[in-house]
């Protein structure tokens, strides 16, 4: 199992190759940078030197937010971390064939306000994702008809302090949905803040 650490782009440090990390790539100055949220300066930093600073990760998810820089992107992490140790999502249709015409770098989303991609949409994964949750129950896990690796998008990433607050409290919440991933096959990582606990966690 995969842990990649959401937002790796706010870290300066190399915190280990046994992990991978999810970066948001946006485009400004006509280079793909990394940032969640729109460019409002110049402080950003490029693509292609945070990779050449930390090119050991055991996988690169990059959160696509803006079209244009489809073969730049190819060439830069290609050329720094090979063709197999990276894939692209979130990204507009348009972009996506783009993606799609130069290789299988592409992780679909799925989820439970998102329908299921066609098994012949030549992707390399699926990017599980839950939008709705209720603590009160284990909700169950969005898994494709597409036979590929999934990654998991864990619940802290879009219930913030909610979910925060129940891993102090009930911990068992948080740890009943990675123990549903952990027993299926057809996760091969996981998406979380909480990457320690995680590491340890799917061990």
């Amino acid at each position: 199992m995969i842990v990649l650490i959401h937002r790796a782009q706010k870290f300066n440090v190399d915190i280990g190759d046994e992990f991978g990390v999810e970066l948001d790539v946006r485009d400004t100055q006509g280079a793909p940078h990394l940032a969640h949220d729109p460019i409002k300066d110049e402080d950003s930093v490029r693509l292609i030197d945070w990779v050449r600073t930390f090119p050991n990760y055991a996988m690169y998810a990059l959160n696509v937010k803006s079209d244009g820089n489809e073969r730049v992107i190819t060439n830069i992490m290609n050329s720094i971390v090979g063709e197999d140790r990276w894939f692209v999502f979130d990204m507009s249709y348009p972009c996506r064939m783009n993606y799609a015409a130069w290789g299988r770098n592409i992780v679909d989303r799925y989820s439970d306000l998102e329908e299921d991609v066609s098994p012949y949409s030549m992707n390399c994964g699926i990017w599980s994702d839950r939008w709705k949750w209720d603590k009160r129950k284990n909700n169950y896990l969005m898994v494709s008809r597409v036979k590929v690796p999934h990654y998991y998008v864990s619940p802290e990433l879009h219930l913030g302090s909610d979910v925060k607050k129940w891993r102090i409290d009930d911990q068992s919440y948080l740890h009943s949905h990675w123990q549903m991933v952990k027993d299926d096959s057809r996760f091969a990582g996981i998406c979380t803040d909480f990457y320690e606990e995680a590491k340890e966690f799917f061990k």
